[in-house]
């Protein structure tokens, strides 16, 4: 897992980071944003600050997960500059199915 301190400099963005690097706490336009390193080394987790952006979103890139979370606080990162390896980066899809699903009644 990438040290969330390294990223926020490769894309010139300053923000609080942990000791460890594994979340890091930055300045949107609307709120605040965060981003958190996920269980077990499965990627990174971002939410926003703001009444209507406080759910936290899945992303495998942490490059991904801070760009998404400053678009919803309202602060653009350009593509030029948070593309740090010349790819562009997309969301997550989720893939995970529900931990339990109804069961269909017994028939009689």
């Amino acid at each position: 897992m990438a040290h969330l301190g390294t990223v926020l400099d490769d894309l010139g963005l300053e923000g609080e980071v942990s000791p460890l690097g594994r979340w890091a706490r930055l300045q949107g336009e609307q709120g605040t944003v965060y981003v958190a390193e996920a269980a077990f080394g499965s990627g990174y987790y971002s939410w926003c600050d703001t009444p209507q952006q406080r759910t936290a979103q899945p992303y495998l890139d942490p490059v991904e997960a801070i760009q998404a979370a400053l678009h919803r606080a309202g602060r653009e990162v350009p593509v030029e500059e948070a593309a740090v390896d010349e790819r562009i980066t997309e969301p997550a899809e989720r893939v995970a199915q529900p931990a339990w699903s109804p069961m269909a009644s017994p028939r009689r």
